[in-house]
């Protein structure tokens, strides 16, 4: 296989991937070579979870958000290919022999655009000769009248169906602005994220009324739906805290009396509970920790922990189930 085939189809196994995810995970953006942060952190454990494969956030990097000059390994071409629902890389090129072959064709489509361009060019030029009849004032009038309309119809969509509206996240409970950035997804209606930051999303509808699922790692996940028509320019939207979530975040990053630390901490999690520490390192993504390493750990009242990040938690009957943290590194 050439190599310019075989770029191609390792797109079309993102796009494999990236739907693969997508089953589970809700995200802003159905590309996968725009997932960043917590998304990528997602899939990195979706990926160990079902193929055992693991890959590092630089690899990621690598492969999925820049242009490469070879593909990945086959050892690691082949757990993709499972991690999308075919046997192997062979089995997914094989399933995809015809979208392969029509590269030929595309050539010949491209060929002949430009061919049509040149004549359209040609056109261009001939109908040139006709300006002189365009002078005639009559038609001059119904030019200028009909670009009127024109520019008033898209200063309309530009201003007024294209309207952006920004949000601020609150705690619920204390009535206070958040500083996280929780992961927000359009659920449904014509909408973007045009910006994000400090707690805040700006928002562009095309629509009237838009859905939105808000996902975040110290708050519950709720769905919320907005009706742009009595939105102000500014409105808020209340966060209700995950109270099991905030204790342990508290009690894991703060110099608190150790023995108390160690008995919340014991209340906190389930004796099975699956525990990840996220490294920003080539040779592997995470480490997984017993509940006596973790309350060990964070019994140390280090000032690394002053960095202490939760990406993900699952709580389940009162007690942590599920737990990713990462200690943040100093950004250069």
């Amino acid at each position: 296989m050439k190599k310019e085939q075989e770029k191609v189809l390792f797109e079309i196994l993102k796009k494999r991937i990236s739907d693969t995810f997508l089953q589970e995970f809700s995200t802003s953006n159905p590309s996968i070579s725009h997932w960043k942060g917590i998304e990528i952190v997602y899939f990195q454990e979706h990926l160990l979870k079902k193929v055992r494969a693991n890959v590092s956030e630089k690899w990621f990097y690598t492969y999925f958000k820049q242009d490469f000059e070879k593909l990945p390994r086959i050892d690691m071409l082949n757990l993709l290919a499972q991690y999308s629902g075919f046997q192997s890389w062979a089995d997914f090129a094989e399933q995809h022999k015809q979208e392969i072959e029509h590269l030929n064709h595309e050539k010949i489509i491209e060929n002949l655009t430009q061919e049509l361009e040149g004549s359209k060019q040609q056109w261009e030029s001939k109908s040139k000769s006709l300006t002189s009849f365009i002078k005639n004032r009559y038609l001059k009038w119904t030019f200028y009248s009909l670009l009127g309309i024109l520019m008033v119809s898209v200063a309309y969509l530009v201003y007024v169906r294209n309207y952006q509206y920004e949000f601020f996240f609150y705690n619920s409970e204390e009535g206070r602005k958040i500083k996280e950035n929780p992961l927000v997804t359009i659920y449904k209606g014509n909408a973007e994220i045009v910006e994000q930051d400090s707690g805040r999303i700006v928002l562009k509808s095309f629509d009237d009324t838009i859905d939105i699922i808000v996902n975040s790692n110290l708050y519950v996940s709720d769905t919320f739906k907005i009706n742009l028509n009595s939105a102000k320019q500014q409105e808020k939207i209340n966060l209700q805290p995950d109270n099991y979530t905030n204790q342990l975040y508290y009690y894991s990053k703060n110099n608190v009396n150790v023995d108390q630390k160690r008995k919340v901490l014991d209340r906190l999690i389930d004796e099975n509970a699956l525990i990840y520490q996220a490294f920003y390192n080539d040779e592997y993504g995470y480490e997984v920790m017993t509940k006596e390493q973790y309350i060990d750990y964070f019994s140390l009242n280090t000032t690394s922990l002053q960095k202490f990040v939760i990406i993900k938690s699952k709580v389940k009957n009162g007690k942590i189930v599920e737990l990713k943290f990462k200690i943040k590194r100093d950004e250069k």
